[in-house]
């Protein structure tokens, strides 16, 4: 069993579409069941994490784990963020695929800059 045996499907909300730049985060509810957001971003980056907290009236506290998303369904999760985030401690985030089996962590070490341009690719 993993983290997300612990989330039925209709808990998640996957909005991001392939061949876009997105963002992604964990949700841990007050129940303590994680849900993955993920969405679609414009040239630039917008929405952020921060929007989508707000338009889905998420507490702050409640965000674990943000991502970015490249065209190609590569997550990423930046390691400024590790600090603040705890970004993944306790949520496996190489088990998204599982959630959404268009998503695929990629570790920090196999980064390539030139796929993290925030430019739709279509």
């Amino acid at each position: 069993m993993n983290d997300w045996d612990l989330a039925p499907q209709g808990n998640h909300s996957l909005g991001w579409m392939p061949g876009f730049q997105g963002k992604g985060f964990v949700h841990m509810g007050p129940e303590g069941v994680p849900s993955i957001y993920t969405w679609s971003t414009a040239e630039g980056g917008a929405p952020n994490h921060q929007d989508m907290l707000e338009g889905n009236m998420i507490p702050y506290r409640e965000m674990k784990s943000p991502f970015d998303i490249d065209p190609e369904g590569k997550v990423r999760v930046p390691q400024e963020w590790e600090p603040t985030f705890n970004a993944t401690a306790g949520y496996n985030l190489a088990d998204l695929s599982e959630v959404d089996p268009r998503l695929r962590y990629v570790p920090e070490s196999e980064w390539e800059d030139a796929e993290w341009d925030l430019q739709p690719q279509m």
